[in-house]
């Protein structure tokens, strides 16, 4: 189903309604979730705003409240957001974003695929905006792709889909080119 803007039963519609039920609205993930669907149509802006609205529910829950799929969908939004073809770097979302990336890829509890996917955003932010890179920012992202490069098992990612091993694989390389050329 393409997620729309308008009608009573699109996707979003359905959110819209939901956040108007008090449970609701103070659940984190429901806040994660209606990110997602923003970024799936693009609403980066939007995203951007219900992912600070999660992080701020989830954080009023204690310190061993896990906001791993908030930061990392976070991460994810923030290399497309840096990345656009007109947009100027934020050098703290990069590095908080580069942060982030290297503790979900150290943990142990978590499936790695998840983190490893933002692979893909951080070539196509790369690809972009190689030649506007300073050294604080060449060098956090040259750790995290090489963080990545050595969590990479050599047979297939866990909870992975068919294929996709192969794709990150390639993402994390092309991203390994692009910064040793840097």
């Amino acid at each position: 189903m393409q997620l729309g803007q308008g009608g009573s039963g699109t996707p979003l519609t359905v959110y819209q309604r939901l956040s108007n039920v008090q449970r609701i609205r103070e659940n984190d993930q429901f806040w994660l979730q209606w990110a997602m669907a923003r970024m799936e149509i693009d609403d980066l802006d939007g995203a951007e705003t219900y992912l600070n609205t999660a992080i701020g529910l989830a954080g009023k829950k204690g310190e061993d409240y896990s906001q791993h799929q908030i930061k990392d969908q976070r991460t994810r939004l923030r290399f497309r957001k840096n990345g656009k073809p007109k947009a100027t770097i934020n050098k703290k979302e990069i590095l908080e974003s580069c942060a982030d990336l290297a503790i979900l890829l150290k943990r142990k509890d978590e499936p790695l695929v998840h983190p490893l996917r933002s692979a893909q955003y951080i070539l196509d932010f790369l690809e972009e905006k190689a030649d506007k890179l300073d050294q604080g920012m060449t060098a956090a992202l040259k750790e995290v792709i090489g963080l990545m490069k050595d969590k990479l098992p050599t047979g297939r990612l866990d909870k992975s889909q068919k294929g996709e091993t192969e794709v990150i694989r390639k993402n994390v390389r092309g991203c390994g080119l692009i910064l040793a050329n840097l």
